[in-house]
């Protein structure tokens, strides 16, 4: 080793460094660029929390530092030495372990890593981070033990040991200090995805509507204020402002051919801490543009992948049982597969009011959330109207537990009398359907919305 000139060996560290700056720069380009491309391939903007980047970023740290430490090897090496003359076969080893180190490595990871990073993009959610930490770095590990195998030939025991543990802190200091380098401004891309195409944190639900249709009449869109509490709705990764929203709807519809306006849905989008106030504003914005069919976008324990599977309640406006006198107190009232018609408001003779605000209420009596399932199936009857009094702190999310709570309470009261089964997802028999309308009819949903 002292035949090594000190220029080579200084020249040696500069390569290491400049060659993992260049290694470090195209993984991160590399990571960043399929991130881009997920966001373009659906509704979920894919931002990368802080603790996962600097995890990424500490891993192809240290792999780029591992890479340019082979090259630094092959530099010090590729000129005949005393110790290791032209002919040399521990030369020869080690510079044929250090060339195809990086290759091998490099074509496994295009073959693999590229292929199921692809894979992940546009086909699935895959939270890499919890799974693969202890992996990736027992793979850094054994590339830096495979480059040093064969130059370790070179020194005794006593140095060996040594010089290990000096290269290993000098090269864990070089790929700490790389790992806080971000190359390109990934902030400045999260706001880009972001500004257009917000997260947004569902509320949670017990009930989750069934698939009817295999053809996705949905429009997506998604509401959120803004820092002044100004509501926005976004679609299409666009942004509108509430005044949009009919012309919105009518260009939707001239979009799509004659006989699918009818299955036209909304589903709808909002954060869980959202105030109903103004999704309720929203709906009737909806209602006066005569869009009835819309559906709320949930999460419930049955979601795996939320990125892909998209569960919501299905229902529908429906503004005949009041009169809109008053837009701001005075809401249309909602049903979820049962019109009521003149003939029918007539037979209405029994009332439970439901109070939703901090807290939940069942006749002015609060009632726990586990219980409201058991309360709307005791009530349950095509006489009773379920008034739902909203307060100006009611939550999304305290609304949704109700709604839910109730459509659930439905759902079980129609399958315990169901004795007709459907085999086919998107195909129904006749005698199926002929069923279904009967349990609707015995067990309808009617439901009153005021706003205190």
């Amino acid at each position: 080793m002292k035949s090594i000139s000190k220029n080579r060996i200084i020249l040696a560290i500069v390569l290491l460094i400049a060659s993992s700056l260049v290694i470090y720069s195209f993984f991160y380009i590399l990571r960043e660029t399929f991130r881009v491309m997920t966001s373009g391939f659906d509704d979920f903007p894919n931002i990368i929390s802080e603790e996962n980047r600097n995890y990424y970023n500490l891993f192809f740290a240290f792999l780029s530092v591992v890479f340019g430490n082979s090259i630094a090897f092959n530099y010090v090496f590729s000129k005949p030495q005393k110790i290791t003359h032209r002919f040399n076969s521990k030369r020869k080893r080690l510079l044929n372990d250090n060339i195809f180190l990086s290759f091998n490595f490099s074509y496994w990871f295009a073959k693999i890593g590229l292929s199921f990073g692809v894979f992940a993009m546009c086909c699935m959610e895959f939270e890499f981070f919890p799974y693969f930490k202890q992996f990736s770095f027992l793979l850094i590990l054994v590339l830096y033990l495979e480059s040093l195998k064969s130059f370790s030939f070179f020194l005794n025991n006593k140095n060996r040991l040594k010089f290990i543990v000096l290269q290993v802190l000098s090269l864990s200091i070089i790929s700490f200090g790389l790992s806080k380098i971000n190359v390109i401004d990934y902030k400045g891309l999260d706001n880009v995805m972001l500004e257009n195409n917000p997260i947004i944190d569902l509320p949670y639900s017990i009930f989750s509507s069934e698939l009817k249709s295999r053809i996705n009449h949905n429009i997506n869109i998604k509401l959120k204020e803004d820092s002044l509490g100004i509501l926005h709705f976004y679609s299409h990764r666009v942004k509108h402002t509430l005044d949009d929203l009919p012309t919105f709807i009518n260009d939707e519809r001239n979009y799509r051919r004659e006989e699918t306006i009818h299955f036209l849905t909304i589903r709808i989008e909002a954060n869980k801490n959202l105030k109903v106030y103004s999704l309720k504003r929203f709906e009737k914005m909806l209602l006066n543009s005569n869009q009835r069919l819309i559906s709320y976008g949930v999460q419930t324990d049955e979601t795996v992948f939320p990125r892909y599977e998209h569960k919501e309640i299905r229902k529908r406006l429906n503004g005949d049982l009041l009169n809109m006198n008053d837009a701001i107190s005075l809401l249309p009232a909602l049903y979820f597969d049962y019109d009521l018609r003149d003939s029918t408001r007539t037979k209405l003779k029994d009332s439970v009011l439901i109070s939703i605000g901090k807290n939940i209420s069942w006749n002015t009596k609060l009632v726990f959330n586990d219980d409201l399932i058991e309360k709307f199936k005791s009530r349950q009857s095509k006489k009773t109207v379920f008034i739902y009094q909203i307060e100006d702190v009611a939550t999304y999310q305290n609304y949704i537990t109700v709604l839910s709570s109730h459509f659930e309470a439905i759902n079980q009261l129609r399958k315990a009398k169901q004795t007709t089964y459907n085999e086919k997802i998107y195909f129904q028999s006749k005698e199926y359907e002929d069923e279904q309308y009967k349990l609707r009819e015995e067990f309808p949903i009617i439901i009153m919305e005021v706003l205190k």
